[in-house]
Formats: structure tokens, sequence, C-alpha cells
């Protein structure tokens, strides 16, 4: 999901406590366990979007402020499993509070990728786009080869500043 920082500075986001990182592939994307929203448009795995705004209660009010906008995203229902506690009765009799993972119907987001928006937005996005990673992630897609060169000029752009 592409996401659009409109905050001055950086928000750092940590992933520590999250469920969705115990998937693999999400530890490769976040070695830090932490996302870093430059200022600008950043990438975040939809799966990781969602749980962020379910657990932190200011990225959901950065967002409904416009703070931080999720970029050609569409709201949908389905089925997350989730965790929650129930009670229940151990061999002896006592109830106890036992953790177990259900499904419930959420409304998370769903996202087209980079590859799928229209010309003009991937060029607008590139252009007020810092994270050097996100835009070496976009490079590797399946793009026109006008959006790719933008996309390096873009790149050597930072690299220039830095």
């Amino acid at each position: 999901m592409v996401i659009k920082n409109n905050i001055i500075g950086l928000v750092i986001i940590p992933l520590t406590n999250l469920d969705c990182m115990q998937k693999l592939k999400n530890r490769e994307l976040y070695p830090k366990f932490q996302i870093d929203l430059l200022p600008g448009f950043n990438e975040v795995a939809d799966d990781v979007w969602n749980e962020i705004k379910m657990k932190f209660q200011n990225i959901k009010e950065h967002v409904s402020q416009k703070k931080i906008i999720e970029i050609a995203a569409k709201t949908i229902t389905k089925d997350m499993k989730v965790k929650k506690i129930k009670m229940q009765k151990n061999d002896k009799g006592i109830e106890i509070p036992v953790e177990k993972e259900v499904f419930e119907k959420r409304k998370v987001l769903d996202a087209k990728p980079f590859n799928i928006l229209s010309l003009q937005e991937q060029e607008d996005i590139i252009n007020d786009t810092w994270a050097i990673k996100t835009l070496q992630n976009w490079k590797k897609l399946n793009i026109e080869p006008a959006i790719r060169s933008m996309i390096e000029d873009q790149i050597k752009k930072i690299k220039n500043k830095s």
C-alpha cells in the first residue's frame, strides 16, 4: 500500500508486538522491526498497515485528519484471525482466562499496487518519494521504461542531497 506522510518529519511505528510480524516475509521487509514513514510517499505491506491502524490510535487519528493518506485503497470486509480472551474451566472446575484465535469480519484496506496506478499518479508519487528503498522496490516492478527512468532520476536526486 502506498502511504503519503503529510507530517513534517519522520513518523516511526514500532512493529515488535504486531501479529503480522510473525510472518517471515514481513520480518524481511522490516528488519529493524519498525516502519519509518518519511515525508512524502512510502510503501507499507497491506497486512502490516491494516494491523497498525487497528492497534495504534494516533495513526488512526493521523489518517482521519489526512496527515497520513492511504493512496488508491478501498475498504473491504475480510475474515481476519484475532486473539480473544475466553473464560474456560480447567480440570479443577475453576474458570481461567484462555487466549484463543478466532475469525472475525473486519474492515480493512485493499490497495492497488504501485504499478497498477495511472502513469500520471505514478509520476506524481515518484516526485514526492524520498525513501530510496521504496523507489528501488518500485523499480523492480513491471512498469513503463519512462517510469523506471523517473525512479532512477529520483534516487540520484536523493543521493546527491545527502
